[in-house]
């Protein structure tokens, strides 16, 4: 039990750090970068593709501290970004030779990640547009 216990504080301060450095870094970007392209989803997905490739290359070059997989991979950039643990899901699934499962799973995330999106704000719609027709 206290090995699980460290393991979430260790992830819970990863996630902390992840989601100012995310909030931080986007205000930032769009600050610099004024217009109507998101620039700081663009740089942060960006960099959070980098450090996952870059972790993922540490943990398979080197043995780590048992700490840094949950700490900057789980708790991090999974607050950070999770574009990057997708990235290198599909990456993963190409190097082990899957590549229409690398392709339908690109395909796939994309496409029901925008019809949720719209059905989501869809259904908040309704819901609000309903309550206030009863108010």
């Amino acid at each position: 039990m206290k090995e699980i216990t460290m393991k979430l504080i260790v992830i819970c301060v990863g996630a902390s750090l992840g989601a100012v450095s995310r909030y931080l870094l986007t205000a930032g970007a769009d600050n610099l970068f004024k217009g109507h392209f998101p620039w700081g989803t663009f740089v942060v997905n960006s960099l959070g593709c980098l450090l996952i490739g870059a972790a993922f290359g540490l943990l398979i070059s080197k043995p780590v501290h048992l700490g840094f997989q949950p700490f900057f991979i789980t708790g991090f950039l999974g607050s950070f970004t999770t574009f990057s643990t997708y990235m290198m899901d599909i990456v993963s699934l190409s190097k082990d030779g899957k590549h229409a499962h690398a392709l339908t799973s690109f395909i796939t995330h994309n496409l029901v990640g925008i019809v949720m999106v719209l059905v989501g704000a869809f259904a908040i719609e309704l819901i609000t547009k309903s309550s206030a027709i009863h108010n």
